[in-house]
């Protein structure tokens, strides 16, 4: 990425890494070659409960925690982009009266001028 000018936006949990050997030839973990880290705080292991009867933990809160920084990254990309003047597509819930209209004109935007 950084031979094209490309900043790499890791999202992973550090402390699971770094308890782990790094399968790239180099030996380095993503954390370590990133520009910037979102660390989503996941445990060793990732799942967090026990459920009797179960071989393995379930309920990899690495999930839950990528979910909830994403959608705050681009509430915060959303409004950047409106404070600069430049008006994001967004699309409403399918579900919302008109939705499938706006999100077509929001599809067409967004194609036209790439956000």
């Amino acid at each position: 990425a950084r031979e094209y000018g490309v900043k790499v936006i890791a999202l992973t949990s550090v402390a699971y890494s770094s308890a782990l050997k790094g399968e790239h030839p180099s030996g380095k973990r993503l954390f370590e070659v990133a520009d910037v880290v979102l660390d989503n705080c996941g445990t060793v292991g990732d799942a967090v409960l026990d459920i009797e009867g179960v071989d393995a933990k379930v309920g990899p809160t690495s999930g839950i925690a990528a979910a909830a920084i994403m959608w705050t990254l681009e509430m915060e990309i959303i409004e950047r982009l409106t404070r600069r003047g430049m008006k994001p597509s967004v699309w409403l819930s399918n579900h919302m009266p008109g939705a499938g209209e706006f999100n077509r004109r929001a599809q067409e935007e967004c194609d036209r001028r790439g956000y």
